[in-house]
């Protein structure tokens, strides 16, 4: 099932991400600093596509609303071995 979410930048290097999940609005805030963008080999794409790419790439694996307030794409790194090379991917497409 697909589910539909926007990204909106809120602070500096701060995403909120906001969707819906059986009728319940959800929200929760993706942490996107530049030198995890340049550790993860797409500091030149921006920021926001990031954060999409890496939210279509967990709801792959998990609900919305199971995602915790907060997501670093550090330990989102470092939880998914496949990560990098799945947003590298999905940022040249």
């Amino acid at each position: 099932m697909s589910v539909g979410f926007e990204v909106e930048e809120f602070r500096d290097h701060y995403y909120l991400v906001r969707g819906e999940v059986d009728g319940d609005a959800v929200e929760t805030r993706f942490l996107a600093d530049p030198a995890a963008l340049d550790a993860l080999g797409v500091g030149s794409s921006p920021a926001a596509d990031v954060v999409r790419a890496t939210v279509a790439f967990l709801l792959q694996r998990q609900r919305l609303d199971e995602l915790p307030p907060q997501v670093d794409l550090e330990d989102v790194a470092a939880a998914y071995p496949d990560f990098e090379d799945a947003l590298r991917a999905a940022l040249d497409a």
